[in-house]
C-alpha cells in the first residue's frame, strides 16, 4: 500500500529530515518542502492540488499556519532527552539561559534547571515582531545564550546571540515514523469506508441505517429507487414519518434483529432486516435491509426451478411415504427426529424398501430444505470415474477430462444434501478419501492442489451388512463409525403385510387406473400375501405395473393373464412361496407343490421365461416389440433372453 508523507521543515532541519528519508527509503513516498517561519502559502497551494498526501509532518511553528487542509498532522515533539542535550551544550557556552518556542512556554523546566545547575528562563512567542521584541530584551538583560526553534535560532544569530536547535534526529525520525504508522491506518480505514459504501451503493437491496432515536442517517440507491424517495428527502427525518414503525424501535429498546419480516410500505410488501448497532453492549442504531417480497419470491422460484433441472432436488416428503404399519410408523417417526439434526444418517434395508424416498424425506423435513440433494449410486460406476464424479477434477487432470475442469458432487451439494447409495460397494482407496473429506470438510478435486471447503450433510444408504464387512476387511471400520452416527432400518415388505392394500391402491393411481384399485386389490390380495417378495415394495410395482398392461390386452384371459404373464417370474400357479426364518435378509423359502425341493433355481427361471416369452410372442403374432411392451421389458432385453 503506497502512502504519501508531505514534509515542511525549516532549512536548519532540512539535511536531518533528508537523511531520515534515505535511510527509511521513503523517496517514493515524500513530497518535501522548505521554508522559513509564516512563509507557507505557496506550499499550502502545491498541497492542496495534490489531494492524496495522508499526512504531514512538521514542527510546532509551522503546524499553526496549516489552516483548513483536512489532513493529519504528526508534529515533531521535543523530548526530555532533547532539552537535556540542548541545555549540556548551552551550559558549555554560559550559565544562564532562555528557552522559547512559538505559542506556549516549556512547562516544568524548574526541575532541569537544578539538574544541570543553570539559570533557564521557559518564554513564548506569537509572531516574528514579538520574538525580535523578546529575543532583543533578554539580551538588554545579560542573555545570550538561547535554546529553541527555527525563528528564534534565525532572530538570534542575526542580533549576534548563541542559538541552539532544540529538535534531534531521534525525535524527527519518530516523527516520521509515527507519521507513516498513521498513514497507513488512514489509508486502511479510507480504503475499508470505500468498500463499505461500493457494498451498501451496490447489494441490490435496499439500506437504510438510523440513529437510537430512529432518525434516518443513510440511505443507499436501491432504497431511493424502491422508495420512491430521494436520500435527500429522507436523511435526517424520523423513520416514523415513512416507514412502519413497530420492529424497528423493539429492535433499537432491546438490541435485538429481526430478520424475514413482511413490511408494507406505499401498499408494496418488502422483506425486511432489523440489525441494532451495538456500541459498548448497548444499540446505538439500526441498519434496515429490505427487498422487494414478490422480487424474493421470484428468485426463489428460479432457484427451484434451476435444481429441478439439474436434478439436484428432493421431490419426496413423509406424507408421500406409503405405510399405516407398526413397523413403517415406527420408521417414520424416527426418520422425522434424525431429519431435526444434521449429522450423517445410515440408511439401510433391502433393495427395493424405499431407502432414497426416505433420504428425500430426511433432506425435506431439514433446515437444508430448498438447497441441493445430490444422490449418487455407488454400485453402477468404475473407480476411477466415482472419484471424479464425487470430488471433481482439474482442467487436465486426466485422458479425456472436461476443459476447465468439472466441479464434483461434493462442490454442487455445498449447503445440501449428498445422498451415497449402494456405499457398501466403494473401494477401501475411495473409504480412504470420503473419510477424510468428511473429518476435514474440505475436498480437493483430482489433479487439484486447493482444498474447497464444502458444507455437506450425507445420507448413505446400502443393503449389505457393514459391520460384517468391517470384520471382513471389507470396508473401513472408521468410516463405519463416521457414517453410523444415526442409523436408520428401513423395514422389508414381508414384515408389514398389512400395508399391501395401501400400497396397491396407491400404485394403481399411479398408472392411471384408481377406478379399478378395489377390484385389483381383491385379486391380488390373496396371492402377494403368500410371497416374501425378495424385490420388496420395486417387485410389487413392477407386478402391479404388469397387471395393469396385460388387462388392457383383449387376447388374455383374466386367468391366464394372472397365472401365466403377472407372475410369470413367481410361477405361483406352480410353487408356493412362504415366509422362513432362516433367511432373514430374502425371508422366501422356494419348494414345489408336491413339497420336493428344486434342484436349480437359476435353470428353473431361465426355462420358465422363455417358455412365457414364447407364449406371449405367439399371443402378438410373433411382433417382438408389442410382446416387449406387454411383458414390461426393453427390445434388447427380450432378444437377450431369447437368444442365451
Amino acid at each position: 500500500m503506497n502512502v504519501k508523507l508531505a514534509i515542511i521543515s525549516h532549512p536548519l532541519t532540512g539535511p536531518i529530515f533528508r537523511e531520515l528519508v534515505e535511510e527509511k527509503k521513503l523517496n517514493d513516498s515524500v513530497l518535501y518542502f522548505e521554508a522559513t517561519f509564516g512563509n507557507l502559502c505557496p506550499i499550502l497551494a502545491t498541497i492542496r492540488e495534490e489531494k492524496n498526501i495522508d499526512v504531514i509532518v512538521t514542527a510546532w511553528g509551522h503546524a499553526a499556519f496549516l489552516g483548513d487542509l483536512n489532513i493529519p498532522v504528526v508534529l515533531i515533539k521535543v523530548t526530555s532527552f532533547d532539552l537535556l542535550n540542548a541545555m549540556s551544550e548551552a551550559k558549555r557556552i554560559d550559565r544562564q539561559v532562555v528557552v522559547m518556542r512559538y505559542g506556549t512556554p516549556f512547562e516544568n523546566l524548574s526541575c532541569y534547571s537544578e539538574l544541570v545547575d543553570m539559570k533557564i528562563v521557559s518564554d513564548c512567542y506569537m509572531d516574528r515582531q514579538d520574538a525580535r521584541e523578546k529575543i532583543d530584551r533578554y539580551f538588554r538583560f545579560g542573555y545570550r545564550t538561547f535554546i529553541g526553534t527555527s525563528l528564534m535560532c534565525d532572530l538570534v544569530s542575526e542580533m549576534g546571540g548563541k542559538a541552539i536547535y532544540i529538535y534531534s534526529k531521534d525525535s524527527i525520525s519518530q516523527a516520521l515514523d509515527n507519521a507513516l504508522q498513521l498513514a497507513h491506518s488512514r489509508r486502511e480505514e479510507i480504503e475499508k469506508r470505500e468498500q463499505f459504501r461500493l457494498i451498501v451503493e451496490h447489494s441490490g437491496m435496499g439500506i437504510i441505517t438510523t440513529d437510537k432515536q430512529g432518525v434516518c442517517v443513510l440511505v443507499n440507491s436501491k432504497a431511493e429507487e424502491m422508495l420512491n424517495m430521494k436520500r435527500s428527502e429522507l436523511t435526517g427525518r424520523k423513520m416514523k414519518s415513512f416507514w412502519p414503525i413497530s420492529k424497528l424501535a423493539e429492535s433499537l429498546a432491546h438490541g435485538e434483529p429481526y430478520t424475514q419480516q413482511i413490511e408494507t410500505i406505499h401498499r408494496k410488501q418488502y422483506l425486511v432486516d432489523y440489525i441494532p448497532t451495538i456500541v459498548n453492549k448497548n444499540p446505538s442504531g439500526c441498519m434496515i435491509v429490505f427487498q422487494d417480497f414478490a422480487t424474493v419470491q421470484k428468485a426463489e422460484r428460479t432457484i427451484r426451478q434451476n435444481l429441478y433441472d439439474s436434478g439436484h432436488f428432493a421431490r419426496y416428503q413423509f406424507c408421500d411415504i406409503i405405510g399405516q404399519s407398526q413397523e413403517m410408523r415406527k420408521t417414520i417417526h424416527l426418520a422425522k427426529l434424525y431429519a431435526q439434526n444434521d449429522s450423517t444418517v445410515l440408511i439401510t434395508g433391502e433393495s427395493g424398501t424405499g431407502k432414497e424416498l426416505f433420504a428425500q424425506s430426511i433432506h425435506n423435513a431439514s433446515g437444508r430444505k430448498g438447497k441441493p440433494f445430490v444422490a449418487i449410486n455407488c454400485a453402477v460406476f468404475t473407480e476411477h470415474l466415482l472419484e471424479s464424479e464425487l470430488f471433481g477434477y482439474e482442467d487436465g487432470a486426466f485422458t479425456g477430462a472436461k476443459k476447465g475442469g468439472k466441479p464434483g458432487l461434493f462442490e454442487m451439494a455445498h449447503e445440501g444434501t449428498l445422498y451415497l447409495d449402494e456405499i457398501g460397494e466403494l473401494s477401501l482407496e475411495l473409504q480412504s478419501r470420503l473419510l477424510r473429506v468428511l473429518q476435514e470438510k474440505q475436498v480437493r478435486r483430482v489433479g487439484g492442489h486447493n482444498l474447497m471447503p464444502v458444507d455437506v450433510r450425507i445420507l448413505a444408504a446400502t443393503n449389505r451388512d457393514l459391520n460384517t464387512m468391517v470384520l471382513q476387511g471389507k470396508f473401513r471400520q472408521d468410516l463405519y463409525y463416521r457414517l453410523n452416527v444415526l442409523h436408520l432400518k428401513v423395514p422389508p415388505l414381508r414384515e408389514r403385510p398389512d400395508d399391501l392394500p395401501h400400497l396397491i391402491k396407491s400404485l394403481c393411481a399411479k398408472y392411471g387406473v384408481a377406478d379399478q384399485a378395489d377390484e385389483i386389490v381383491s385379486e391380488l390380495l390373496p396371492r402377494v400375501q403368500q410371497y416374501g417378495w425378495p424385490g420388496n415394495v420395486r417387485e410389487l410395482e413392477n407386478t402391479v405395473q404388469r397387471l395393469v398392461v396385460v388387462k388392457q390386452g383383449e387376447s388374455f384371459s383374466e386367468e391366464q393373464s394372472l397365472s401365466d404373464i403377472i407372475f410369470y417370474d413367481l410361477s405361483i400357479g406352480q410353487l408356493t412361496f412362504t415366509s422362513s426364518s432362516d433367511n432373514s435378509q430374502q425371508g422366501v423359502s422356494l419348494v414345489k407343490s408336491d413339497k420336493t425341493e428344486y434342484p436349480n433355481l437359476t435353470e428353473f427361471k431361465k426355462q420358465n421365461e422363455r417358455e412365457m416369452i414364447h407364449q406371449v410372442l405367439a399371443k402378438c403374432n410373433g411382433n417382438k416389440t408389442e410382446a416387449a411392451r406387454y411383458l414390461g421389458i426393453s427390445r434388447a432385453t427380450l432378444w437377450r433372453k431369447l437368444n442365451f
